[in-house]
């Protein structure tokens, strides 16, 4: 947050006589993701498990400020914040290895290949409408460049409702982490920046069909 100069726009933000609540902190990102894979079986229980996946991942800063307050329906508020989020997508291909420890549960690790196909900076801004204060959001191209390949590493397990209940359904939970830097940027020399030093990792929850 430092190098993106996001603590530059909270000093802007008391120069113009504004009042924040908090230092800026770094918080969770949501994001999703696709995926079509399937299990080929190399034994009776183990299996290489691979397919194709796109997926949303990054980061997001903020700061609250007590000068801006939202309310809910139920009349409580909350300060709001200014937030910046780098964005990040990839399409990848899983190459895992797994093993079934019983019918219904199986576990799985091994890595992903993930092309970038996307990188943007996203922040949002208030603007005033009639008696309302409402949140807007812009989105710009990141100026750091990414590294157009980067592996993760990848460790999850998958839960087949189908072999129990007879619904076709699975539910996976993953942990993703980058063996390498999500940027490759020659003109930052690490060190004023170290955006060539930035990895990544993720936690996903997934429902899918399962077809066999």
């Amino acid at each position: 947050m430092i190098d993106y100069g996001f603590d530059q726009v909270r000093q802007v933000y008391i120069d113009l006589g504004g009042n924040p609540t908090s230092d800026i902190k770094n918080s969770i990102r949501l994001g999703f993701y696709l995926s079509a894979e399937a299990n080929f079986f190399i034994g009776e229980k183990s299996f290489i498990k691979t397919g194709v996946k796109y997926m949303t991942t990054g980061d997001s800063y903020f700061f609250k400020t007590d000068d801006i307050v939202l309310q809910s329906s139920s009349g409580s508020e909350t300060d709001e914040k200014f937030k910046l989020r780098p964005r990040l997508d990839y399409v990848g291909i899983p190459v895992n290895y797994g093993i079934d420890i019983s019918e219904t549960i199986s576990l799985y690790g091994g890595v992903t290949p993930s092309f970038s196909i996307n990188n943007v900076l996203r922040n949002n801004r208030f603007e005033q409408d009639g008696d309302d204060v409402k949140q807007k959001w812009d989105s710009n191209d990141n100026l750091v460049e990414e590294a157009s390949l980067v592996t993760f590493l990848d460790v999850g397990i998958s839960y087949y409702l189908s072999k129990s209940s007879g619904l076709p359904l699975v539910f996976d939970l993953r942990f993703n982490t980058a063996l390498n830097s999500v940027y490759d940027d020659s003109s930052f020399d690490n060190t004023t920046a170290k955006f060539n030093d930035s990895k990544l990792w993720s936690v996903e929850l997934g429902m899918g069909i399962s077809l066999n």
